[in-house]
């Protein structure tokens, strides 16, 4: 038996007492109220006795003068005859039924008187000096120990909310980082095709380097190889003429002594020679500094024609070296 089971016996004997006390001075006065009722019966039974002697004597006396006042008189008393005995019936009956009742709960006294018993030695040993005092305490303990657990279990409740507080943030947080790696993937490719797009144009740049400076190489061969065709023809540089780098004008000069040989009829083959060398260089010059032009604005997509322009400048070249020996 536990200690809650002991103050609950404990206390429910004491209310069994209680009701047993409420249910005797009950019993006592339903019993009181009981004799009084058999005395009144025996009483309206004599009444009744009486009162059908004396009917039968006025009905002897007045049996020729009867009145109809004189019968409902009698049945009204009949009536209230039965209708007390009725009530004395149903009076027996409700004694009988607290008679049952004050046996149940004698039983129920009979079964709890262990229980007080054993207050009663527990009450020898503490410092109690009754059974109430020790019950009292008891229950104070009780309330004690609910009040505990009451606080457990708001504790417990508190606990469950920031548990699922912090599965929610969990989840929140997972969420965040899918979304966020699903971001970085998608960085991450457009990384690499910024990367693959880098090299491609790295790769255009090296080769538009490339093409600039054999473009650069055959420019500067040009150069010189029309500053010698400039000498050839009697051209002068320096202070007294010509910049050595201005290669536009010393063209001019040699394109208007092809015109000037041409007016005076001469027909010297070393001069032919340079005449068709300075065409040949004109037309060269002005095809590569025009194609140089275009192809470092336009890219790699004109290699090829520049690689023809090369490859005709280069035979243009060997026609001015062979002119060169002459």
């Amino acid at each position: 038996m536990t200690g809650r089971d002991f103050i609950a016996a404990q206390m429910e004997l004491r209310q069994m007492e209680q009701d047993r006390e409420q249910l005797k001075q009950k019993a006592h006065e339903r019993k009181q109220y009981l004799t009084y009722l058999h005395r009144r019966n025996e009483e309206l039974k004599q009444i009744a006795k009486e009162a059908r002697e004396q009917r039968f004597k006025l009905e002897m006396f007045f049996r020729d003068e009867e009145t109809e006042s004189d019968r409902l008189m009698a049945e009204k008393e009949m009536k209230e005859a039965l209708e007390k005995e009725a009530e004395i019936q149903r009076l027996k009956e409700e004694c009988e039924e607290l008679k049952k009742k004050k046996q149940e709960m004698q039983l129920q006294t009979l079964k709890y008187i262990p229980y007080r018993e054993f207050l009663e030695r527990v009450l020898k040993l503490t410092k109690f000096t009754n059974v109430d005092e020790l019950a009292g305490y008891f229950e104070n303990l009780l309330y004690i120990r609910d009040q505990l657990y009451q606080r457990e279990t708001q504790v417990q409740e508190r606990m469950e909310e920031q548990k699922k507080a912090c599965q929610i943030l969990k989840d929140k947080h997972n969420l965040v980082w899918l979304q966020k790696n699903n971001h970085l993937s998608q960085l991450q490719t457009e990384l690499e095709k910024a990367r693959s797009e880098a090299l491609i144009w790295e790769r255009q740049w090296n080769q538009i380097q490339e093409t600039a400076a054999k473009k650069t190489l055959e420019l500067g061969q040009i150069t010189y190889a029309t500053l010698n065709l400039f000498e050839m023809a009697g051209g002068v540089t320096g202070v007294g003429g010509l910049h050595i780098h201005d290669t536009e004008k010393q063209l001019e000069a040699v394109s208007d002594l092809r015109e000037e040989a041409k007016a005076a009829g001469v027909r010297k083959e070393r001069t032919d020679g340079c005449v068709c060398v300075c065409v040949c260089v004109c037309v060269c010059v002005c095809a590569c500094v025009s194609s140089s032009d275009q192809e470092l604005h336009d890219g790699p997509h004109r290699h090829c024609e520049t690689l023809s322009d090369t490859h005709a400048s280069r035979s243009q070249r060997k026609q001015i070296r062979k002119h060169r020996k002459y």
